[in-house]
């Protein structure tokens, strides 16, 4: 008998079993799996998404407090707050918006 290869197969191989239907009722039961969020990962701490999502606006907002341009600084600022309330990127932004208040 030879193998895939046309090659002699030897004598001491053992032959192939075939595969038989499992009866669904003799089958042994398979436990549910429960998937569960780990705590702890950036993607459920709302400082971490928050900062990932409102840094550059920061940036770009205390950019332009530096330039002297206080309405778009503004605007970034309270995209901030209101985007990510409770968070410590918009207490930041809060407390920018503090300090231009009156400019």
């Amino acid at each position: 008998m030879s193998d895939v290869t046309g090659h002699l197969a030897s004598s001491n191989t053992a032959p192939i079993a075939q595969s038989q239907p499992v009866n669904p009722a003799s089958a042994a039961p398979v436990a549910p799996v429960v998937v569960q969020p780990i705590v702890g990962l950036s993607a459920v701490d709302p400082n971490i998404v928050a900062r990932k999502k409102f840094s550059s606006a920061l940036a770009n907002g205390r950019a332009l407090v530096r330039a002297g341009i206080y309405m778009p600084a503004r605007e970034r600022f309270n995209r901030i707050v209101s985007g990510a309330p409770g968070t410590e990127i918009a207490t930041e932004a809060q407390q920018e918006l503090n300090a231009i208040a009156n400019k």
